[in-house]
């Protein structure tokens, strides 16, 4: 079929034909190379986030944006979702890392004790750090990247993380979809307010230490119990241990992107069209997805915009 000057064009980026591909010239079809299919994961029993920020995103985007406007919003959303998996890899490390290095103390590959010391031939202070570390940077700079990504919905709510600054308030409202009297917006503004005094401004507040302050974890101690074998004591923090700090602020860090991407797509659906919770105990333990498009009169039955 003929592609017309001003239709969509072909390639995905929601642009007119005639200001996109039109003009570019036709590849010969015998120099072509092959195109490339990348695996994107594979989901594992019991680990959700593929299938919250890829598969559950994409199933919700498809009712909130029309086909040619796919490529531009998954351009918006990807920075979001690539520090979010990469703040996921830092955790991760941090927990391997402390566990392997316990498991080799215990089997004796490692902390030997002779004499009056203990050796340890392959300390994970560094590493250990670096990747705590990592945690937090890129958990701030997958906020960032969602104020920003909220910016291109047409809903930004940069305003709302901001305190003492009425008029870059007053600016961001006048934005904003919603009337600041609108029950959902009061409901957003408390959800913000919530996360905020919970978690968010201490999570912050580290990453504020660790750029400009050189925070680091204490190195972690050796000691010998009372059969006289070697055992460490990793950092704590607070009264907190590492594995501890990580998994909640994980929790809360992806369970507020969710909840912010999940309610902005919600705004732009037709009117049949609402968000439905996924009870935990009803997840699919193959997509356990938290959140779902249905229609309103069958918010039982799975939907697809597509």
């Amino acid at each position: 079929m003929k592609i017309g000057r001003n239709d969509p064009c072909h390639c995905g980026s929601g642009k007119k034909y005639k200001k996109c591909c039109m003009d570019k010239p036709i590849s010969n079809p015998n120099n072509v190379q092959p195109g490339t299919l990348r695996f994107l994961c594979s989901i594992k029993e019991g680990e959700d986030f593929h299938a919250r920020f890829l598969i559950q995103m994409s199933q919700i985007r498809d009712c909130a944006y029309l086909r040619d406007q796919h490529l531009a919003y998954d351009k918006s959303y990807y920075p979001v979702f690539q520090n979010l998996l990469e703040a996921k890899f830092a955790k991760e490390h941090c927990e391997n890392l402390m566990a392997q290095h316990k498991q080799n103390i215990a089997d004796g590959k490692e902390g030997i004790y002779h004499g009056n010391q203990i050796d340890v031939k392959n300390p994970v202070d560094d590493d250990l750090n670096m990747y705590f570390k990592d945690f937090f940077i890129r958990g701030t700079i997958a906020i960032d990247c969602l104020m920003r990504h909220t910016a291109f919905m047409g809903s930004g709510i940069g305003f709302l993380f901001v305190d003492d600054n009425p008029k870059k308030y007053k600016k961001g409202l006048k934005k904003f979809p919603l009337k600041n009297d609108d029950p959902r917006f009061t409901a957003l503004i408390d959800m913000i307010k919530n996360n905020k005094t919970s978690w968010y401004s201490q999570f912050r507040e580290i990453r504020r230490k660790i750029e400009h302050e050189g925070f680091a974890l204490p190195n972690p101690r050796y000691h010998l119990n009372k059969e006289n074998k070697v055992e460490i004591i990793f950092p704590t923090f607070g009264k907190q241990g590492i594995e501890e700090i990580l998994k909640i602020y994980w929790e809360n860090l992806t369970n507020l992107c969710e909840e912010i991407l999940v309610f902005l797509l919600s705004l732009k659906f037709r009117d049949y069209i609402v968000i439905v919770r996924i009870p935990d105990d009803m997840r699919d333990k193959h997509f356990p997805a938290r959140y779902a498009a249905r229609h309103k009169d069958f918010p039982q039955i799975n939907f697809s915009c597509g």
